[in-house]
């Protein structure tokens, strides 16, 4: 899902990003000398609005990121690195607000409480091989049948499990055919790729790739 990506990464949508850049043209438009034509096509869209015009977006955006209230003589006083702060903040806010409520079922075990990207993505204790793994696993994008619709498919190893994700530490037949999922497999619980500490996080990125391996060689 789009969102995993953008809260896991601790990115802001550029939908948000545009946002910003209008609300700070605006303040901008505001200060600039008396009398310029830019003020004066502002100065006519207020008085004659129609629609797709560009004073009737601003107003949309101030009201979905809440600054509605701002009158445009408070910002036209604002100095420009707290009009700055102030606006990035308010998408920042809204952005953040927007991707948890769309997260959908496949982010429910990951939560968020501000943008930041994940450590273990900047971590130099995690290869790059691992961090990958550890994305698809932690938003539920791994090559497994009930990522994708099917939940009522069974494990093309054992043919016995359902085809998800947890049972891929637990196949009885990729334990036997991979000697390093067998013996350390205990040492790791299905839910350590949701954690934020990074042996843990680390260690199941070994094992689940053990397994994905394993698995591949006998579906191909």
């Amino acid at each position: 899902p789009i969102s995993a990506l953008y809260l896991e990464l601790g990115c802001i949508p550029v939908k948000y990003l545009m946002m910003y850049k209008r609300v700070m043209y605006l303040h901008h438009i505001l200060n600039v000398e008396d009398e310029r034509l830019i003020q004066q096509v502002l100065v006519a869209q207020m008085e004659s609005p129609s629609k797709g015009d560009w004073f009737l977006q601003i107003m949309e955006d101030l009201k979905e990121l809440d600054l509605e209230h701002i009158t445009f003589d408070e910002m036209k006083g604002m100095k420009k690195y707290k009009m700055k702060k102030l606006v990035k903040n308010a998408c920042s806010n809204v952005a953040f607000k927007y991707l948890n409520e769309k997260r959908g079922s496949k982010m429910e075990n990951l939560s968020y409480k501000e943008f930041k990207i994940k450590e273990y993505l900047v971590s130099e204790k995690i290869t790059l091989p691992e961090k990958k793994i550890l994305f698809k696993l932690r938003t539920n994008m791994a090559p497994v049948s009930s990522n994708f619709g099917d939940k009522n498919k069974t494990c093309p190893a054992c043919f016995i499990a359902c085809d998800n994700q947890q049972h891929l530490i637990e196949c009885v037949v990729i334990k036997c055919l991979n000697k390093t999922v067998l013996y350390n497999q205990a040492s790791v619980e299905y839910m350590d790729i949701f954690s934020e500490d990074l042996s843990k996080l680390k260690e199941a990125a070994k094992i689940f790739a053990a397994t994905l391996k394993t698995r591949q060689s006998i579906t191909s």
